[in-house]
């Protein structure tokens, strides 16, 4: 969830200590945070503070000198080649401290890593600069207080799901693809995170292939998933030039848009449909070898994204049949597509 820029800052008083919306501060929730300003060792003026939301509750605070502008990396569905490295920490406000990584020396006070920022939810990529890998922080559904992580030999391909369901909120899953550390060269794994976060589904041995945008949210158009209050804010970049590029391959997409991946498990054929959007499909016998994206414009299904996919039903033969990306539903014949 995103509330226009996600800046807050620390206001002392003489009953505690608070983090407060700097652009709403009557509309939104005011944290205590004595625990994060000792974790700073009492400085706490020099950094600025952006909050992340979880189940309608602010969750994750980054903790950066640098000043961010989370919205101008959502401004446009598609993909972007390049993801800024900023150095900054992630306070968990549930449990009061600060998140450290175990595979990973902090830069600076015990808790400052160098993290990859590619879209506008809560940071959870960390560049390791002795080992030369990437750190993946997520948590599990029966353990919401407890990061975990995963390690990549190399920058992991991520693949942001975001819509805006009600005003003024975003809300995010995302398809992380990585080589885990220890694996054979070139294996490909993914993991899914609900939520920002939330790890629902796993898979080894799955690459990505491509995205399949439909019309709603079609590659290079505007999002408008931020409030327009900040639209001028979206087409600028980070404002301090201190904030380094780091080349990254992620995609924010929205509507119906679905992911092709490739995998050996698949029942028919080594692509598999992945959709992200509200809960997770992945299915291994939705599978294929070949497909192509059907017109719908003079159709019952007009508005659907709708896939003509070719499988194989035997060593000698060949099936063909429909996917409606829209419905998740599988049609057998053209004829379904006109009724």
């Amino acid at each position: 969830m995103n509330f226009y820029l996600n800046k807050w800052t620390v206001v002392p008083s003489d009953f505690g200590i608070y983090l407060i919306h700097d652009e709403k501060p009557k509309m939104f929730d005011i944290i205590e945070c004595r625990q994060m300003v000792r974790g700073l060792m009492g400085n706490y003026n020099g950094y600025k503070y952006y909050g992340f939301y979880e189940q309608e509750r602010v969750r994750f605070i980054f903790v950066t000198k640098e000043s961010m502008n989370f919205p101008a990396i959502e401004a446009r569905w598609g993909c972007k080649k390049t993801a800024l490295l900023v150095e900054g920490a992630l306070y968990d406000v549930k449990t009061s401290r600060f998140v450290t990584l175990s595979s990973v020396a902090p830069s600076c006070k015990d808790v400052f890593y160098k993290f990859v920022i590619y879209d506008g939810g809560t940071p959870n990529v960390v560049y390791n600069d002795v080992t030369r890998e990437y750190v993946i922080l997520y948590h599990t559904t029966s353990d919401v207080n407890t990061i975990r992580e995963k390690r990549s030999k190399i920058i992991p391909t991520v693949v942001t799901y975001a819509n805006s369901p009600y005003a003024n909120s975003i809300k995010r899953n995302r398809a992380i693809f990585f080589e885990p550390a220890r694996s054979s060269e070139g294996q490909s794994d993914f993991i899914i995170l609900e939520k920002e976060m939330t790890l629902t589904k796993e898979q080894d041995k799955a690459s990505f292939v491509r995205c399949i945008y439909d019309n709603q949210a079609r590659e290079e158009q505007f999002s408008n998933l931020h409030s327009y209050s900040v639209i001028n804010e979206l087409l600028s970049k980070a404002s301090n030039a201190n904030i380094g590029e780091v080349s990254m391959t992620s995609y924010i997409i929205g509507g119906d848009t679905c992911l092709i991946v490739r995998s050996p498990y698949g029942d028919f054929g080594e692509l598999i449909l992945l959709i992200v959007a509200g809960e997770v499909f992945y299915q291994n016998e939705i599978s294929f070898y070949d497909y192509e994206v059907v017109d719908t414009t003079d159709t019952a299904l007009h508005g659907h994204l709708v896939l003509k996919l070719y499988w194989e039903k035997s060593d000698i033969e060949n099936g063909i049949s429909y996917f409606d990306v829209t419905e998740r539903i599988t049609y057998e014949r053209l004829n379904n597509l006109y009724a």
